[in-house]
């Protein structure tokens, strides 16, 4: 191939990553880059890159599956002939779709194959290492794997803290470590790294930074475990007020930060504000998710559990139902399934009283709670309550019966 025509596609390349933030522009390119590629002829050997920025281009603009098709390819052509950072970097983009699409084993396969690139190519203490790490954390932690991906948290962040210090990267880690504490239930744990995340960030990019919403919701749903309410509420509302500015209120991190006020209304009792909340949060995921993404587990079960609450048997049995299958058939944090499980046993008492499967899935969901540890000794007691009193009625039953 000749200088022109290469020197050309670098330029196509660089456009096309220039304009990875303005996914309109971005696509625009692609038609161009394909007719670069037919112009080029023998270009296969170059077509790797261009590809990868086109997926990511689709990726951004939230279309997953031309996204994975582009990155797809574009990892089968760096494959040969191709330095090792650059497929490392295609990869990292594949992972990360992977993660979104609720694909946690796939992103869990792709982010240890840049793992491998980055410590061979670089250094094991390596930045680049680090923030793989933490992507790497991020699919073992939706898989219940908490303690592997505690231990690359907290490595991530001892790699970080000396190179970059009180660095948004190291914000990164903290939150992301918080984040794996608040599903261990070790709120006490949680709270100073969501502390440190937040002041980090507020530094760095400023009070209104979309990255400072995220550590705020997580700070705000570890007070309301803790009780602490009047602290919860403002950080949740900064969270919800920063989101609805930079990303918008159809967006999924808006969504996130929707769940995570939904959570901290029903924690503090307030049914009411946690339905309608919970049902603004499910009605977003749904149109950017499928109905059985992990995400909605939590807002199904608020929904679900105050509407039992307020006597709505028939209503709760659809989002309880649905956030167990959701948790059972795709992942998400441990503690979803034990609280997924009561709940699914108090609606079918409900509307079947007196059915001892109901009582085989209560213990089960009891085990669950108490083989998560301490963080989770009140739903677990509360669980212990509802047994012994209908254990209790079982009895009764059955001796009326004879």
């Amino acid at each position: 191939m000749t200088a022109r025509p290469r020197a050309a596609w670098s330029a196509l390349i660089e456009l096309i990553g220039d304009s990875e933030g303005k996914p309109d522009e971005g696509l625009a390119l692609r038609a161009a880059g394909e007719a670069a590629v037919v112009r080029a002829g023998d270009g296969d050997d170059l077509r790797g890159e261009p590809l990868s920025s086109i997926g990511r281009v689709y990726l951004t603009k939230g279309d997953y599956v031309r996204a994975e098709q582009a990155l797809v390819q574009a990892d089968a052509l760096l494959a040969s002939g191709h330095d090792e950072l650059t497929v490392a970097s295609n990869l990292n983009a594949l992972g990360g779709l992977y993660l979104f699409t609720a694909r946690f084993r796939e992103a869990q396969t792709t982010f240890e194959r840049v793992r491998a690139i980055y410590e061979q190519e670089l250094s094991p203490r390596h930045p680049y290492v680090a923030g793989l790490l933490i992507n790497l954390a991020a699919s073992l932690q939706r898989q219940g794997k908490l303690e592997e991906a505690q231990r690359l948290d907290e490595r991530a962040a001892a790699l970080f803290e000396p190179v970059v210090g009180e660095g948004v990267d190291l914000a990164m880690a903290l939150n992301n470590l918080g984040e794996v504490l608040l599903d261990e239930g070790a709120f006490d744990q949680a709270l100073p790294r969501f502390q440190r995340a937040v002041a980090i960030k507020e530094r760095a990019r400023g009070l209104g930074d979309g990255l400072v919403a995220s550590s705020l919701t997580g700070l705000g749903v570890t007070l309301a475990w803790l009780g602490r309410f009047d602290e919860a509420a403002p950080a949740i509302q900064r969270s919800l007020a920063i989101l609805e500015k930079t990303a918008g209120p159809t967006h999924p991190d808006f969504a996130a930060a929707l769940s995570g006020a939904a959570t901290v209304a029903r924690l503090r009792g307030d049914c009411r504000t946690a339905i309608a909340l919970a049902g603004r949060t499910i009605a977003i995921m749904e149109r950017v998710y499928d109905r059985g993404h992990p995400d909605l587990v939590k807002p199904l079960l608020v929904l679900g559990e105050c509407q039992l609450e307020q006597g709505r048997a028939h209503e709760a049995r659809v989002p309880i139902e649905r956030a167990l299958f959701a948790r059972v058939s795709r992942g998400g944090a441990p503690a979803d399934l034990p609280e997924a499980e009561p709940a699914a046993a108090r609606v079918r008492w409900q509307l079947a009283a007196g059915d001892p499967v109901v009582l085989r899935l209560a213990e089960q969901a009891h085990a669950g709670l108490v083989g998560l540890g301490p963080g989770q000794a009140p739903r677990a007691a509360e669980a212990d309550r509802w047994l012994a009193l209908h254990r209790a009625r079982e009895v009764t039953a059955r001796s009326r019966s004879r």
